[in-house]
């Protein structure tokens, strides 16, 4: 991840030995008659009363024949009829509007607990091809508030974001029934929003938020090559065809909100320029952020944002301080520090020298919290334990007071 424009693991776990090489999402090869239909989606607009959306369908249609070819596309958007005719030369590649229709009486698409989360599809065809996708109707804005904040606002109604960084398998294998319990997991803890920093998950992870009704913050990684400098030509060509294959990917999901172009640090213009032409290529409908920290960009500017964490335990009244603390702004990531799991669940993880060592040594190093020297030990956690709990008398012990500490620091 140093070198190359991939994903990474930062501070957050061990690295896996393989370093995720090789190809980790589904490889789809389609077959059509000579005119291939790519890239369907629908842009949509409501008007102020949530009464009425305008839907304008589009699809990429290449020629991969060798000769000019005309055909008419036809389909459906909502059950909607739409056609449009296209003509291309041998090779080529045209984006195809069609006539924009109007839906009355939208069923909206709305977070969980706000509403439903009704999809609906857009359906097309050509003599050769053939393609379906769904999308969801609801409005979207993520504007700065008067004390420069990032405030969203879903079909007219204001919504606190509250959520968790996401961490996927360590070696990248794809369990859906795993994964949908995870995501089912947020809104049992109360959250609403999953931000993926790099990890970009595959499709499927895209349309379980749309059914479930679970925000998404998307991005780029921190810490490693997306946000370095000395890239190459290469480089940037790599970095705006990712960037042009992500937002064509999520475009269509309701249910993601943002796309992070950065994340502790804002990309120079070199970088947000080619990053902001492939999104606004694609019809992107959503914010685009610069940086997850309190910083500005060139194009997109402020980006309404914080990150001082914390990132280690705090007392919990922390929480409840606007200046300095918690309870202002948007804070992109933070954390009540460590979590020491549950008894059953260290001993079926630990040896019994680490066991001992976890709850006997506070200060001593250990391997599952993280490679970083900056975060791999728990004597600040340990501390408060022994200054509000007192001094652990055995393993339980320790547990159970380690559970206390997390529990009411969450809480906070």
């Amino acid at each position: 991840a140093s070198s190359n424009l991939t994903i990474g693991w930062i501070d957050w776990v061990q690295n896996p030995p393989d370093r995720n090489m090789g190809i980790f999402r589904d490889v789809l090869i389609r077959r059509n008659g000579g005119v291939a239909l790519r890239g369907g989606h629908v842009l949509v607009s409501l008007n102020s009363g949530l009464t009425q959306a305008t839907l304008t369908a589009k699809v990429d249609a290449r020629n991969d024949t060798g000769s000019a070819v005309t055909q008419t596309i036809s389909g459906t958007v909502a059950g909607l009829p739409i056609t449009a005719n296209v003509s291309l030369n041998a090779g080529e590649r045209k984006t195809v509007t069609f006539p924009a229709v109007t839906l009355n009486s939208p069923q909206l698409w709305w977070p969980a607990g706000w509403g439903g989360q009704p999809l609906y599809d857009l359906s097309l065809s050509s003599p050769t091809d053939s393609l379906a996708e769904r999308f969801g109707v609801r409005s979207l804005t993520g504007t700065l508030d008067a004390s420069g904040h990032r405030a969203y606002r879903i079909n007219n109604r204001p919504i606190l974001i509250k959520g968790g960084g996401w961490q996927n398998d360590i070696f990248l294998r794809w369990n859906a029934t795993e994964v949908e319990d995870k995501v089912k997991a947020t809104l049992d803890l109360g959250l609403n929003t999953i931000r993926l920093e790099g990890h970009l998950e595959p499709d499927e992870f895209f349309e379980m938020t749309d059914r479930l009704g679970v925000l998404v913050i998307a991005g780029w990684e921190c810490c490693n090559k997306w946000e370095a400098g000395g890239w190459t030509s290469a480089d940037y060509a790599v970095a705006k065809g990712s960037m042009s294959a992500e937002a064509e990917r999520l475009r269509n999901h309701p249910s993601v909100i943002s796309f992070l172009i950065g994340s502790d640090i804002a990309p120079p213009a070199s970088k947000e320029t080619p990053y902001v032409q492939a999104l606004q290529a694609a019809d992107w409908p959503n914010p685009i952020i610069a940086v997850a920290s309190a910083n500005s960009s060139p194009i997109t500017g402020p980006s309404g944002m914080k990150m001082p964490g914390p990132y280690e335990w705090v007392p919990p009244n922390y929480w409840y301080n606007k200046r300095e603390g918690g309870a202002f702004g948007f804070n992109s990531e933070t954390s009540a520090g460590p979590d020491v799991p549950t008894l059953d669940t260290l001993r079926r993880m630990m040896t019994t020298s680490e066991l001992n060592t976890l709850w006997q040594n506070p200060s001593a190093t250990q391997y599952h919290r993280s490679p970083s020297s900056t975060f791999d030990d728990l004597t600040i956690f340990n501390n408060s334990i022994i200054g509000r709990y007192g001094t652990a008398t055995s393993l339980e012990d320790y547990v159970r007071k380690a559970q206390l500490t997390q529990y009411e620091n969450v809480r906070a």
